[in-house]
């Protein structure tokens, strides 16, 4: 297979992420490492909108969690994400004053500092749904038995 090369330029953390990936052996090159990477987050966009195609087909609603739709903008939008909102039965939860005590609440009882994820938690809890999170381990912080999906 042909490999065309381009520079890229990254910012420093970038890089030396890339540079952690070679040095534990997951990646054989900094460009093996940016690719992979590349190729992951395709994936989980592709898995993402298959899901949502799924979900919609069922008739099924989709909340985003304030918190969660905030971060997806941090780094860029997330265009997986941002494309559900073009879909009916779509909503963002408002992380409104009360929502946001009942959030930090439980941070503070179980000694957890992400409120975003105790959001989506007690949301997904309120409306007897199932989260889809990169990082379970955060939600079971706040919840040992939300019903998560990992991506």
């Amino acid at each position: 297979m042909r490999c065309p090369k381009i520079a890229v330029s990254l910012p420093d953390d970038v890089l030396e992420v890339a540079r952690q990936v070679v040095d534990e052996g997951r990646a054989s090159s900094l460009s093996g490492s940016i690719a992979a990477t590349l190729a992951e987050r395709q994936g989980h966009e592709e898995w993402s909108q298959a899901l949502l195609d799924e979900t919609h087909a069922a008739g099924l609603p989709v909340d985003i969690p304030a918190g969660p739709f905030a971060r997806a903008w941090r780094s860029g939008p997330q265009i997986c994400l941002i494309r559900t909102l073009h879909v009916a039965d779509v909503t963002v939860p408002v992380l409104d004053e009360p929502n946001a005590e009942a959030a930090g609440i439980p941070c503070g009882q179980r000694g957890t500092r992400d409120p975003v994820c105790a959001s989506a938690v007690l949301d997904a809890r309120r409306r007897d749904q199932t989260v889809i999170t990169s990082d379970p381990a955060d939600l079971r912080h706040v919840d040992a038995h939300v019903r998560n999906i990992e991506r």
